[in-house]
């Protein structure tokens, strides 16, 4: 992609629908919950990642941040809602990123 964007050689292909995808909502509190909300008319399974784990509406599953790693790897696309705060610092790293599927761009 950078390679295409210095020679300013734009790639128009769609890479697909959401429909039948996972997304993993990391932070589905009120704001993920809304996001959410919007998602699920594009036929999305919903996951989604809370500091104390529960049953969501819309929501398939809902884990803990320790299942982060285990989640992200299930998921076609993960969405980050959370606050910038010490305790979210380097939580996506190169060991999260290698536990993610690999992109099909």
């Amino acid at each position: 992609m950078q390679e295409q964007q210095l020679r300013q050689d734009w790639d128009r292909h769609l890479s697909g629908l959401l429909t039948g995808k996972t997304l993993l909502i990391v932070g589905a509190g009120d704001i993920g919950a809304e996001v959410a909300a919007m998602l699920r008319s594009f036929g999305v399974t919903l996951h989604g990642i809370v500091n104390t784990p529960r049953a969501l509406p819309g929501f398939a599953c809902v884990s803990g941040i320790d299942a982060l790693a285990h989640d992200v790897a299930q998921a076609d696309y993960v969405v980050n809602l959370l606050p910038d705060t010490p305790k979210t610092q380097n939580l996506y790293n190169a060991n999260l990123f290698a536990c993610m599927k690999p992109s099909k761009v």
